[in-house]
C-alpha cells in the first residue's frame, strides 16, 4: 500500500515553508527595490544588499549546529514568529524612524533568520519518513559515497541505526543534556531500534533493514545522571549502548541483539550470501590454528 504523502508533519513543514517564502523571501526581494525607488541611489542599494548577506553567512553554520541539538519544528516556529514580528515592527517604524537604517536593519535580520531557518528545515526533512525507510536511505547514501572511491570488485558494507519511540526518531545525542533528554523519553517504555544495511559491489546495491523492540526499565534522575556521566551515551543512537553499561538499563528485547548493537549480523550474512559469500563456509575452509 502506498503511504500517504501529505501526513500531518509533512503538511506542517509545507505550510511553514510557504509562510517563510511569503514573509521572508519576498520581503528580501522587495525591500531593496523599495530603498532604490525612494532614494534613487544605486550605490546605496548595492551596499545595503551586500551588507544584508553578512548575517546569513554567519548564522547558517550556527543554525546547523542548533538544528542538530534542538527540536527542529520548534526552531522553525520560533523563527516564523520572529519573521512576523519583524514585519510588523518594520511597518510601524517606517513612518517614525529614518528610512535607510530601518530598511537595512530589517534586511539584515531577514537574511539572518533565513540563514538560521534553512538548516532546521533540511535537518527535519529526513525525519518525515518512516524510520525503516530512513535508515535504508542513510545506509545507501553511505555505501554510494564509499563505493565511488572503491576499486573494482571491492565489497562495501554500510549501516545506519536510529531509535524510534513515541513517533520520534532519536539519533546520536552529541551532548550530555540531549543524552539525558533521550534517556528520560526511553525510561519505562518500549522502543524500536532500526538499522539499515547496504551491501554493494561493482555497481550492484542491495539494501534492507532490521527492527528490534527494546524494553527499558524505569530510570530515576540519578540513574540517568550516572549513566550520562560515563560518557558512553554521547555517540550512541538513542543515547545508550547495550553492549556496554547501557545493558543495565534494558529489561528485555524482542528480535536481533546485534541490531541493537548496530549491525544485525544474521541479516547481513543473508545479504552477503546473495553476493555469493557464505560466511560460515568461508570460515570452515580456513585451516585450524596450531
Amino acid at each position: 500500500m502506498r503511504e500517504k504523502l501529505f501526513h500531518r508533519d509533512f503538511t506542517l513543514v509545507v505550510i511553514g515553508q510557504i509562510i517563510s517564502l511569503l514573509g521572508n523571501a519576498v520581503l528580501r526581494f522587495v525591500l531593496p527595490l523599495y530603498l532604490l525607488d525612494v532614494t534613487g541611489s544605486r550605490s546605496l542599494f548595492g551596499l545595503c544588499s551586500a551588507a544584508a548577506f553578512v548575517p546569513m553567512v554567519v548564522l547558517t553554520p550556527l543554525g546547523g549546529v542548533v538544528a542538530d541539538r534542538l527540536h527542529k519544528q520548534r526552531i522553525m516556529v520560533v523563527l516564523d514568529f520572529f519573521t512576523c514580528a519583524l514585519v510588523a515592527l518594520t511597518a510601524l517604524a517606517l513612518g517614525h524612524l529614518p528610512l535607510v537604517p530601518v530598511l537595512v536593519a530589517a534586511m539584515m535580520l531577514l537574511y539572518g533568520i533565513s540563514g538560521a531557518y534553512q538548516p532546521a528545515v533540511q535537518a527535519s526533512m529526513p525525519l518525515l519518513c518512516p524510520p525503516d525507510r530512513l535508515v535504508e536511505a542513510l545506509s545507501r547514501q553511505k555505501a554510494e559515497e564509499v563505493s565511488s572511491a572503491a576499486d573494482p570488485g571491492d565489497l562495501v558494507i554500510a549501516a545506519d541505526t536510529v531509535v524510534a519511540v513515541g513517533g520520534r526518531v532519536l539519533g546520536k545525542p552529541g551532548t550530555p543534556a540531549r543524552a539525558a533528554e533521550m534517556l528520560a523519553s526511553l525510561s519505562g517504555h518500549t522502543h524500536t531500534v532500526y538499522t539499515g544495511i547496504t551491501v554493494c559491489r561493482d555497481g550492484r546495491f542491495l539494501t534492507e533493514h532490521e527492527a528490534t523492540s527494546v524494553r527499558f526499565r524505569s530510570l530515576s534522575p540519578a540513574d540517568i545522571y550516572a549513566y550520562v556521566s560515563t560518557g558512553e551515551p554521547l555517540d550512541k543512537a538513542g543515547a545508550y549502548g547495550i553492549q556496554g553499561l547501557g545493558a543495565l538499563l534494558v529489561e528485555g528485547i524482542e528480535g536481533d541483539y546485534g541490531n541493537v548493537v548496530g549491525l544485525p549480523l544474521v541479516r547481513l550474512s543473508r545479504m552477503l550470501a546473495r553476493f555469493g559469500l557464505d560466511v560460515l563456509s568461508i570460515n570452515a575452509q580456513k585451516e585450524p590454528k596450531t
